[in-house]
């Protein structure tokens, strides 16, 4: 399980824009006036999900390396789609790769690592709560 939750938070976004938005998203943008917000939402919803199984699955150290991996990867992803001028990325990083994406790095690192702690928290909040009860009844 934790091998899985850590490729999947890796893949995520790149398996979903190969996956979902270029076959069903991009073919009826012209019909759109916007996107349905159900989408993105669901989007984001799974990649909580995912975080948080990463984080029941690994520790403090791990956690932090791997949300600032993911991140770092999902920076240079958007990159090289940028340089392979796929759909909406057409105009991302247009003069190169910039110094200044040094900040989202940062700050979607600190976001991952947050969310992959919520789910540690939670593993371990249920593991308090087992022993105490069965402290109580044992």
């Amino acid at each position: 399980m934790k091998w899985m939750a850590t490729i999947l938070g890796y893949a995520y976004w790149p398996l979903l824009y190969f996956a979902v938005y270029l076959p069903f998203i991009v073919p009826r943008l012209d019909q759109w006036k916007y996107i349905p917000f159900w989408i993105p939402g669901l989007e984001i919803i799974g990649f909580i999900v995912v975080l948080a199984a990463l984080g029941m699955s690994s520790s403090h150290k791990s956690i932090l390396f791997h949300a600032f991996g993911i991140s770092l990867f999902l920076q240079v992803s958007i990159f090289a789609m940028s340089r392979l001028h796929m759909p909406s990325f057409l105009k991302s990083f247009e003069g190169g790769f910039l110094p200044d994406a040094i900040l989202p790095v940062l700050l979607l690192g600190t976001i991952i690592a947050v969310l992959g702690e919520a789910g540690h928290f939670v593993v371990a909040l249920k593991r308090r709560t087992f022993n105490k009860t069965a402290d109580a009844t044992g």
